[in-house]
């Protein structure tokens, strides 16, 4: 297996818009000029498949890390903690105060394992509350993480 991770480029929409759709996550403001996506393709012979993705939301001077895909079982638990590893040492290099995501309670080790810490309500910032994603994604037995 040879992965190559990349940001997504236009014509890579439709395939994002599947992947999420097919995962049951939202799609809504993923096309917004303040998102960056990064896909992860495995080269198989001649063609080539997107087989995960990771968006990151520009919101002021904070990022919210959004619809973490692993589309096929060739990942491991390694290979996904690198693909996810690689997603916010991009997002670092963006330069954002801190880092925000939304996860589900069985998956919250992993960003803890990567000094992620959950944290209320309260104590994200506007900019991140006022994304479409975290609005429409945003539930009580979602767990809210930041990071930095």
């Amino acid at each position: 297996m040879s992965i190559n991770i990349r940001l997504a480029t236009e014509m890579d929409q439709e395939m994002l818009r599947q992947l999420l759709k097919n995962s049951d996550l939202n799609y809504k403001g993923a096309t917004e000029d303040n998102n960056y996506f990064l896909v992860a393709e495995d080269w198989a012979g001649e063609s080539k498949k997107i087989i995960a993705i990771a968006g990151i939301e520009k919101r002021g001077n904070y990022g919210f890390l959004r619809s973490l895909v692993l589309e096929s079982n060739l990942w491991t638990g390694k290979s996904g903690l690198e693909f996810v590893t690689n997603v916010i040492k991009y997002a670092k290099e963006l330069n954002f105060e801190e880092l925000y995501l939304l996860t589900l309670p069985n998956s919250k080790f992993i960003f803890e394992l990567l000094k992620f810490k959950t944290i209320s309500l309260n104590e994200v910032p506007d900019e991140i509350k006022s994304s479409e994603h975290f609005q429409t994604s945003y539930q009580e037995k979602v767990v809210i993480m930041k990071n930095y």
